[in-house]
C-alpha cells in the first residue's frame, strides 16, 4: 500500500486486507449465483450465461468493491 501512497498504522493494513479479501470472495459468489440462475431458470448455455449474468450485475459488484477499497486504505 505504501507504493500507492497509502500509509496507515501497523495493524490497519492487515485488517483492510482481510476485509477486502472477504469482499472479493463475496462478490465472486454473487456473480456465480447469478450465472447459475441464468442457466437454471432461463436455460441459457453456460458460456452465454456467464456473459449475460456478469453483465447484469457486474457494475453493482464493481461499484461495491471500489467503494470499500478507499475506505479500507485510510
Amino acid at each position: 500500500m505504501a507504493a500507492m501512497g497509502f500509509y496507515a498504522e501497523p495493524r490497519s493494513p492487515c485488517l483492510a486486507l482481510t476485509l477486502m479479501v472477504g469482499i472479493v470472495i463475496d462478490d465472486a459468489i454473487v456473480v456465480l449465483e447469478n450465472i447459475f440462475r441464468f442457466i437454471e431458470e432461463k436455460g441459457v448455455p453456460p458460456f452465454q450465461a456467464a456473459i449475460e449474468g456478469t453483465r447484469e450485475i457486474g457494475l453493482a459488484v464493481t461499484a461495491t468493491t471500489l467503494h470499500c477499497w478507499p475506505c479500507s486504505c485510510r
